[in-house]
């Protein structure tokens, strides 16, 4: 009797274990089940609970479509540039104080101190 509940308990870990291969395979995006189900070299991997073969095969797919991508060119659209204005600021220090509209260093400082 004991030895049969034990019997049962490790068949059904067994089948939990090959269930959760199943779905990484599937939440992977990697294969869809159809594929799993096609492939006998896939079924063998989940029935003898290859966990390295399994992830192996998935670093191959995820490889795979990297390349496929890399190979893919980039379209990138380039709209005109301006170059932004230059400010330019200058100090003129003018003896005679004319009144030419700028504002001198001697005026910044009378003005600043009082």
């Amino acid at each position: 009797m004991v030895e049969k509940a034990e019997q049962e308990r490790v068949e059904r870990e067994l089948s939990e274990k090959k269930e959760t291969l199943r779905k990484n395979l599937i939440e992977t995006k990697t294969l869809t089940l159809e594929e799993i189900e096609a492939s006998a070299e896939i079924k063998a991997m989940i029935e003898a609970l290859d966990e390295a073969g399994i992830k192996s095969l998935i670093a191959e797919k995820v490889i795979s479509s990297l390349k496929a991508d890399a190979d893919t060119p980039v379209k990138v659209e380039v709209s005109e540039v301006k170059a932004p204005p230059v400010i330019q600021a200058s100090i003129v220090d003018s003896a005679d104080g004319s009144a030419d509209g700028k504002i001198t260093s001697r005026d910044f400082i009378t003005a600043y101190i009082g």
